[in-house]
């Protein structure tokens, strides 16, 4: 199974699994081998460490995915997460209005970190994920000869997009002038073979938080 799955994937499913694994042990039910074991064996432990529903559903995850001959069979597990979903639904963040973006960006960019406040302007006009605009290279972004044609944006050339697949994205200079310009001249900066913005997801995301306060 790791060999037909992504290594962040593989990592983010041990870490998933290692406390559950733990307290089996210390529970002494390491013998426990059938499906139904198991899944007891996650319900004590969901209500033991009073997991949160994300970190549940990743458990759940992770013991399918390190256990497959058990795939499909945590039937109280899946109708626990089921019940969670109904009962917690997901909270959905709210937007960000284009002028707090731009606002944003004015004010990391006179504090040195210009691509920092370019990058969520960018994003604020034209929808990217931040997987997706982190992840763009120079030979990406196709910026035409003229300034009233459309940008063309290869994404998920190396990291996924949502669709599971390659998508193109054209950026328009009526619909997002300032997105528009920013990505013509950051394309223009960025040698080939280097990223746009090269910076972390969590520093960009502290760059947004410490922005906030």
């Amino acid at each position: 199974m790791a060999l037909r799955a992504r290594e962040s994937t593989v990592k983010n499913h041990l870490k998933s699994i290692s406390p559950f694994v733990e307290f089996v042990e210390q529970s002494n039910r390491a013998d426990a081998e059938t499906a139904a074991d198991i899944d007891d064996l996650a319900q004590e432990f969901r209500h033991e460490m009073q997991l949160t529903k994300s970190k549940h559903t990743m458990l759940v995850a992770a013991i399918e995915f390190v256990y497959p001959r058990i795939k499909g069979q945590l039937i109280i597990s899946k109708q626990m997460l089921r019940g969670r979903n109904i009962g917690e639904p997901t909270k959905h963040s709210t937007p960000m209005p284009g002028k707090c973006a731009g606002l944003f960006g004015c004010h990391l960019a006179s504090i040195g970190k210009p691509r920092h406040g370019a990058a969520i302007v960018i994003q604020q006009a034209v929808g990217w994920r931040p997987s997706e605009l982190l992840n763009l290279y120079s030979e990406h972004v196709y910026v035409p000869p003229s300034m009233s044609d459309m940008i063309s944006v290869r994404l998920g050339a190396f990291v996924s997009t949502k669709a599971k697949r390659e998508q193109f994205t054209l950026v328009r200079p009526i619909n997002c002038p300032h997105a528009y310009i920013l990505l013509s001249r950051l394309k223009h900066m960025t040698p080939e073979g280097q990223r746009i913005f090269p910076f972390s997801y969590w520093e960009y995301r502290n760059c947004i938080v410490d922005t906030e306060q």
